[in-house]
């Protein structure tokens, strides 16, 4: 349980270090907080955030992905997706 409480705080802190445009520490906690656990669809969804600012677009939809897979009602991450994926295909 302690495992839990500790992710939900690293999530925290990765949003503020994103919301401050500070990518590399945001991903550094969102990348803790997996290493906790590893099938958290938040966390997954998050780190996709991160990169799809950073314009690394395929990471970010590969990031959505797996988080739907394990959430498939992640709605955020479904309309990230629908958006790399139809921005992508219009290129």
């Amino acid at each position: 349980m302690k495992d839990k409480k500790k992710v939900e705080e690293l999530i925290e802190q990765g949003k503020f270090y994103f919301l401050n445009k500070q990518y590399d520490e945001a991903i550094s906690e969102f990348q803790k907080a997996l290493k906790l656990d590893p099938k958290n669809a938040r966390v997954l969804y998050n780190l996709g955030v991160v990169h799809e600012s950073r314009g690394d677009i395929e990471m970010a939809k590969t990031l959505y992905t797996k988080a739907l897979e394990i959430d498939p009602k992640l709605s955020e991450a479904q309309k990230h997706l629908d958006k790399l994926v139809g921005t992508s295909e219009e290129d």
